[in-house]
């Protein structure tokens, strides 16, 4: 797959240029998508880190019957109609042991119980607690973050998501987007869910610009992801907005994303930037982070800023299970 000449820049229109929030906000981003050129398309990265609205939140149980990609919980003072989330896709918000949500697909649910479907053991590792706390949200879509209207997209521009270990293709037809590779060749893509902890690459042909606007609720918790090893993820810096606007607004320090952190992360796994033209791969040693290649080989990558409402590609050569390798990325503001 060729990515050429992208051009990445977002912009975010919140109430988060101070440091402390004092309420759980709501608003929108706006997502340049730059436009074509005579040379060829442009490749933008984006994800969407705002979250839809909350459904329901209480306290929850995890039940320790993990079987077949599915665990259940039960959930503290729900009265729900059997699959009532399930009729489009709902995620479930748990809180895990260091106190970061992660989201889980609704596979099916009785009037008080979840099914979520997930690929490892919950309750393994001590990843999360027997009692922890669930929210309930819509999930996202390709049709929700892409739009389901013929436009800012035409049928000569791509989208790019990485789904079981390769990248998949999408394209657009009056607004109906579909696969157009994989496994799903030719089936409907708009309502395939795009977690919130994933990233999306955009290739515009068109040779004038677009802009995504994406609406929800700012995370007023740190978020997590999975990264085992063995294996690669395209994965969202998880927030609208940078650093505290002492350092940078416009996006978190690399070393803030605490990758780093991850169990077992070790100075053979990787982590690649596309920084407009081409991939810049990193490596880190203990917290400290290197140019592995690009024009900066060997300088310090500390302080490279990763846009909000981008992703980073992560590899990783180490050992590490799935349920032994949280992510857990920090708020970059405070929530009062």
């Amino acid at each position: 797959m060729n990515f050429i000449s992208p051009l990445l820049t977002l912009s975010l229109c919140l109430p988060l240029l101070g440091q402390a929030v004092f309420t759980t906000p709501e608003g929108y981003t706006k997502v340049p998508i730059a436009a074509g050129t005579a040379g060829g398309p442009t490749l933008t990265a984006i994800s969407a880190t705002l979250l839809n609205g909350l459904e329901h939140s209480s306290g929850a149980t995890v039940v320790a019957n993990f079987a077949s990609n599915e665990q259940a919980i039960t959930v503290t003072g729900a009265t729900w109609t059997a699959n009532q989330w399930t009729g489009v896709p709902y995620l479930a918000y748990l809180t895990n042991t260091s106190g970061s949500e992660e989201a889980f697909l609704i596979a099916s649910h009785t009037a008080d119980t979840l099914t979520l479907s997930t690929t490892f053991d919950l309750l393994s590792a001590t990843r999360f607690p027997a009692s922890t706390t669930v929210t309930i949200r819509k999930a996202n879509t390709v049709g929700s973050i892409l739009g389901t209207t013929a436009t800012p997209f035409t049928s000569s521009d791509r989208v790019f998501i990485w789904e079981d270990g390769a990248w998949v293709t999408l394209a657009t037809f009056g607004g109906n987007w579909a696969y157009f590779s994989g496994p799903n060749l030719g089936n409907s893509a708009t309502d395939a869910v795009i977690f919130p902890e994933e990233g999306i690459f955009v290739q515009r042909a068109e040779l004038t610009a677009a802009e995504l606007t994406l609406f929800g609720e700012v995370p007023s918790a740190p978020q997590a992801s999975t990264v085992a090893g063995a294996s690669s993820y395209f994965v969202s810096t998880r927030f609208p907005i940078g650093d505290t606007p002492t350092i940078d607004p416009t996006g978190m320090r690399l070393q803030d994303l605490n990758i780093h952190d991850i169990p077992g992360w070790s100075t053979n796994d990787r982590a690649y930037f596309w920084d407009g033209t081409q991939w810049i791969t990193l490596a880190a040693f203990g917290s400290n982070w290197a140019y592995f290649s690009g024009p900066n080989v060997g300088n310090s990558a500390n302080d490279l800023v990763v846009p909000a409402n981008s992703a980073l590609f992560l590899t990783r050569a180490s050992v590490g299970t799935e349920s032994a390798s949280p992510l857990n990325v920090p708020l970059p503001y405070t929530v009062e």
